[in-house]
């Protein structure tokens, strides 16, 4: 929506805000994973991975932890974590990543998304920077819209 009071607009989802021109004045909240949830139970073992809304997080180390998009950037089918090989497979058709996030094989071509991680002591804070907005050129021709 369009907040005419700021000259933004407003991403109803998440709350992200933008200026007219596409730019990013501010981005949704980042997420915090509770540690001592049992949500997030798995995340005790390393290798393991827990999703959290389009985030697949994954316990790589005993301190580090990788957050990517869990959509497979091919067909958007949700990606699992295999411990054994290290890598991101795609059930759909095949596709791998590795954790951070490149095309090991397709038919995906373009990488998963990549988040920044910070550990706390019981918690993990997941940034999740916004890109600008796409503009698009409209041209009305007679009674349609013309979008390119």
């Amino acid at each position: 929506s369009f907040n005419s009071f700021t000259n933004e607009l407003i991403c109803p989802c998440h709350g992200s805000r933008f200026k007219k021109d596409g730019s990013v004045v501010s981005g949704p909240p980042d997420i915090i994973i509770d540690l001592k949830s049992p949500n997030y139970s798995a995340l005790k073992t390393v290798g393991a991975y827990v999703y959290e809304d389009n985030i697949i997080i994954i316990r790589s180390t005993e301190t580090t932890y990788i957050a990517l998009s869990k959509l497979c950037t091919h067909s958007q089918c949700t990606i699992t974590f295999n411990s054994t090989s290290g890598d991101l497979p795609c059930p759909c058709h095949g596709s791998r990543f590795t954790t951070s996030g490149n095309v090991i094989s397709g038919p995906a071509v373009n990488p998963l998304k990549k988040y920044d991680v910070k550990v706390t002591e019981d918690s993990l804070v997941i940034s999740t920077p916004m890109s600008p907005l796409k503009k698009y050129d409209v041209k009305q021709i007679g009674n349609f819209l013309v979008i390119s």
